[in-house]
Formats: C-alpha cells, structure tokens, sequence
C-alpha cells in the first residue's frame, strides 16, 4: 500500500471505505486491519476471487463485489473514504478526459480539472501532489465532501 495510503491510514480515524478497482484487495485489507468498515469493488472475478481469499486469511472483514465502477448500485450508505488507485485513468476514452500525458505510447492519466469538474460540486480538493516516479506520472487528490 503506498506512503500516501498509509500517511491517510495513520492521521484519520477509521470509517467507512470504498476502493474502486481493487485488484486484489491489498488497500482495502490494509484499511480493515486498522479498523476500517472496507468494501472493494473490481471487474475482474479472478481479483476479487483473490481477494476475499487474502481477507479471510489474513482474518479481517471487506466486502467484496465483482462489478463495473461505473455501476455501484448494488452499494448503499455514504462512505466517509473512497480510495481510487488507477481505476479512473483505466476507464474507456469515452468515459473521461486524458490528461496529456504519455506512458508506454499510450496517453494515460486524468487532468486536475477534469477531476475537479467531476468531484468539485460535491467535494472540495484539500490536496493535490503532482509528481513523476521511475518517469511515469502519477497525482494524488485529497477530498472531502462540502
């Protein structure tokens, strides 16, 4: 789980999470091991196969569904986290704007105000680190709801 993950982890007093595309569920194991409520939502059976293996063998409690996070109806209650690790930029060109970026000759990420038009009337942006590691572009947002 990233520095940035595990920073929010130390300084927020645990709630209720939500971690869109999540793989295998490690962030979401790592929030439900500081005593986060976690739900973990991905497309791919394989993943979340794995990952309600990993939870149960690592003895903490996440839901897990198999869904498209475009599609969450199946979710209720508010979530006072949602954890986003590469899953907006992983959506289909017609489902948001690019940043100009490239990464393996492809155009990847989100640009900051196209984040911003989809968050900014319900959530307000404490933070945004904008950075390059091993040269790949990466940014971090910090919301929180108005």
């Amino acid at each position: 789980t990233p520095p940035e993950v595990m920073d929010f982890i130390a300084a927020t007093p645990p709630g209720k999470a939500l971690d869109l595309g999540c793989g295998t569920g490690t962030h979401a194991i790592a929030l439900a091991r500081h005593g986060w409520q976690v739900t973990g939502v991905d497309f791919a059976p394989w993943a979340i196969r794995r990952a309600r293996q990993k939870a149960e063998a690592g003895g903490v409690a996440a839901q897990f569904y198999t869904a498209d996070v475009t599609e969450l109806g199946m979710l209720s209650g508010g979530y006072g986290y949602a954890l986003d690790i590469g899953c907006l930029f992983g959506l289909r060109d017609s489902q948001r704007p690019w940043l100009p970026g490239r990464w393996k000759g492809k155009t990847s990420g989100i640009a900051p105000g196209a984040v911003a038009a989809l968050l900014g009337a319900a959530f307000l942006c404490d933070r945004l680190v904008i950075n390059e590691k091993k040269r790949r572009p990466s940014a971090w947002y910090w919301y929180r709801r108005r």
